[in-house]
């Protein structure tokens, strides 16, 4: 999972597939308007699949990351991600979180064990909940753990597994609309799994300092996956990855841009056993 700093960095199979797209959308003008509508929530045939392709090399090509944004939202809210991940990764959980990633909880005590009453984590894709009834569990000083996610059916079912501890609330928002209707100090802003991918950099900016601006004292915890060859020390721009060409945040870059001080952070390729995950995994313990 490499990054995608032009089109031509696309594997060869794509790219075959988008100039295909290409002539399908100058043949079928009105189908390449429905699937721009629908990239994913509409019912597309083999050549509408060649024209979301197409849409999305070119976004590669002119670095047009909201075009990508538009189209990863319009997946996640769909129910195509209900059968394409949620189903297919329903093990996640135990298979990448506790086995793997679940270290970070203890870095999180470290900060917010000072802060005294009134604190609560925001989880930002929260999925299952799973995730969050640990952090509950470990982080049992916290008032309140709220799960934010942009699937309707996965809040439902979230709401309706995990009614019995009053701390946990699901809810179906966009993140910035969230922090801007709900600010608090103690807040801290959580992600497991690879979320932040789907914002832009300049969203990500805008997220970080919404949240300081909420109150301080305030962190960020985050477990996201990143491109293999993203060189950190050198790159704070962000590219397009992976199949779905989510995009590559240097986090710790924007942190620091944001006002945030980082505490800890674990830059970590996976192992043998692991190719169903991404490559790489980046976590990381800010705080404002």
């Amino acid at each position: 999972m490499r990054v995608y700093r032009a089109a031509s960095d696309l594997p060869l199979n794509r790219r075959a597939k988008a100039m295909a797209g290409n002539i399908l959308k100058f043949l079928r003008p009105g189908l390449a308007r429905q699937v721009d509508e629908k990239p994913f929530s509409g019912e597309w045939g083999f050549a509408g699949k060649l024209i979301r392709n197409a849409d999305l090399a070119d976004a590669v090509e002119s670095g047009d990351h909201r075009a990508l944004q538009r189209f990863h939202q319009d997946f996640w809210s769909s129910t195509a991600a209900e059968a394409d991940f949620f189903d297919r990764f329903a093990n996640r959980f135990e298979d990448l979180f506790l086995r793997h990633h679940a270290g970070i909880v203890d870095r999180i005590a470290e900060v917010v064990s000072v802060w005294g009453g009134g604190a609560r984590v925001v989880e930002v894709g929260a999925g299952d909940g799973l995730v969050l009834v640990h952090l509950a569990s470990r982080l049992s000083g916290l008032d309140s753990f709220h799960g934010i996610d942009l699937n309707p059916g996965q809040v439902a079912a979230s709401n309706a597994a995990h009614s019995a501890d009053p701390r946990l609330r699901f809810g179906a928002a966009n993140i910035m609309d969230w922090l801007g209707n709900n600010p608090a100090p103690k807040s801290l802003l959580f992600t497991n799994g690879g979320v932040l991918e789907y914002l832009r950099r300049d969203e990500l900016l805008s997220l970080f300092r919404e949240l300081k601006e909420g109150g301080l004292p305030c962190a960020v915890a985050l477990t996201e996956s990143v491109g293999l060859d993203h060189h950190f020390d050198t790159e704070t721009a962000s590219y397009p990855y992976a199949l779905e060409c989510a995009l590559s945040h240097n986090y710790a870059a924007i942190l620091r841009e944001a006002g945030f001080e980082i505490r800890w952070e674990r830059d970590r390729f996976t192992e043998a056993g692991e190719e169903n995950h991404p490559t790489r995994w980046f976590q990381i313990v800010a705080e404002g």
